[in-house]
């Protein structure tokens, strides 16, 4: 090979010795961390790593176990040296500056950063070229185009797979249950009542491994929300049925649930299917005599004469009043009561209550039934509308009594505690007292120890 002339020339510019370290090594590796900046490590003779940024040492770490030196590689990918210890086992070592170490109680290890790493974005060079407006405006045009053919409505499956694989429906029963399937109910009333939710599964192909999830909001719970099924052939059915009741006392925000199945097809593809069912109101009230004032109203306008209780509310209202019935209460199975007022003279109904949370689901309701009652008439203007003002200060009232409730809740549980550590502490005072051969006097332990459990109990 001849060096003479550029070549040459080039090489001892190349090679041009930096600096000179002095040492014993067995292996190294060099990687490229940061563009434009090189690093090296080596691993020495006596088991340590040490690590060099450009010709400047960075830090070294002698590694565990170490006997004989062994091959040393960088990944980029995981960002870490891989090695091969005497016990012949692959070992990955990273080295990460202020790292906190932590060991939960379950035994699992956690690494945690604190901060964010330094931003190495440089920012690049300004192009110069004058912006051409016309060929933007074209090209943008021309991606507004692609975007409508692209969200135009299509058939995405083939035509063989149009129908749905896995369909789960839903059937509410029109009555409630006869004997109550509530569990572990904290409403004060009497009774609580419940309703049958009847859920069919019905499969055209091969359903692995299907699984049921029924869920409801809170307050409102179901007596089992979870099924397991074993694999559904094709055509083939499994239905369930369960029961929804009012667990917690307070009113729900809405009378609606969701069933949704998860399973997998031949090819191993997870797949989902739902469905949402409506629950009757009067799961959580019942009819009762209206009243004539109260601290919250609400008025709804419409552009139709009014409808009779008696069409609209067929399970609330006797059949006996007739028409004549233009006031309809609900009585609430936690307690609280809600009116429904409509005009003789005017296309109004009103709502009121003495609590603002109430008027909530009788609202929906009527509006629901309204829609309902215009749609089988095939009436299509049919509008609902609110011209008052919303009662923003009483929601914020709301919104403050219940943070209110809830700083209450974290000072009694804190409270409890503190009496629960002290009655057990007055307990063991007092079996050490009884333990020994010579009983010392109680010194009142045994009056504290029961004005402690009064305490306790008073919370």
């Amino acid at each position: 090979m001849d060096l003479r002339g550029p070549v040459r020339d080039f090489l001892l510019r190349s090679l041009s010795r930096l600096e000179r370290i002095e040492m014993v090594i067995s292996n190294y590796s060099c990687y490229d961390y940061l563009q434009g900046r090189d690093f090296i490590c080596i691993q020495s003779m006596d088991g340590m790593l040490m690590l060099f940024e450009q010709e400047s040492y960075a830090f070294g770490r002698f590694l565990q176990g170490f006997l004989l030196p062994g091959p040393l590689a960088y990944s980029s990918r995981t960002d870490s040296f891989i090695t091969v210890s005497s016990c012949q086992q692959v070992e990955s070592y990273k080295d990460l500056k202020g790292v906190i170490v932590t060991l939960s109680d379950d035994g699992h290890l956690q690494c945690s950063y604190l901060g964010t790493d330094p931003s190495l974005f440089q920012a690049p060079k300004v192009d110069s070229r004058e912006i051409n407006y016309e060929e933007m405006n074209a090209e943008i045009k021309e991606l507004q185009r692609i975007i409508r053919e692209a969200t135009k409505t299509q058939d995405i499956l083939p035509e063989s797979e149009k129908q749905r694989d896995l369909t789960v429906t839903a059937e509410v029963s029109p009555d409630l249950d006869e004997e109550s399937q509530a569990i572990d109910s904290e409403v004060k009333a009497g009774a609580v009542p419940s309703v049958t939710v009847k859920i069919t599964i019905q499969s055209r192909v091969t359903a692995q491994k299907p699984s049921l999830v029924v869920c409801v909001q809170a307050p409102l719970a179901v007596s089992c929300d979870q099924f397991v099924f074993d694999d559904l052939e094709p055509d083939s059915s499994e239905t369930v049925v369960l029961s929804v009741f009012l667990k917690e006392n307070c009113s729900p925000p809405e009378l609606e649930g969701t069933c949704m199945v998860s399973y997998n097809i031949a090819t191993g593809i997870p797949r989902v299917s739902q469905c949402s069912f409506s629950l009757p109101l009067k799961l959580v009230c019942f009819p009762a005599q209206p009243s004539k004032a109260a601290n919250h109203k609400l008025t709804i306008d419409t552009n139709k004469p009014p409808i009779s209780f008696v069409t609209l509310f067929p399970d609330f209202v006797d059949p006996s009043e007739g028409d004549q019935a233009n006031a309809l209460g609900f009585q609430f199975i936690t307690g609280s009561k809600a009116t429904l007022l409509a005009s003789k003279t005017s296309q109004r109904y009103r709502i009121q209550s003495d609590q603002l949370e109430d008027l909530w689901l009788v609202t929906k309701e009527l509006i629901y039934r309204l829609e309902g009652h215009f749609k089988k008439q095939n009436c299509k203007d049919f509008e609902c509308t609110f011209s008052g003002s919303i009662p923003l200060q009483e929601y914020f009232e709301l919104i403050d009594r219940h943070f209110e409730l809830r700083l209450n809740a974290e000072k009694y549980q804190e409270l409890l505690s503190e009496r629960a550590v002290q009655f057990r502490a007055i307990e063991r005072r007092l079996l050490t007292r009884f333990k020994e051969k010579t009983p010392a006097p109680l010194q009142h332990l045994d009056t504290l120890l029961e004005g402690t459990f009064r305490e306790v109990s008073a919370v």
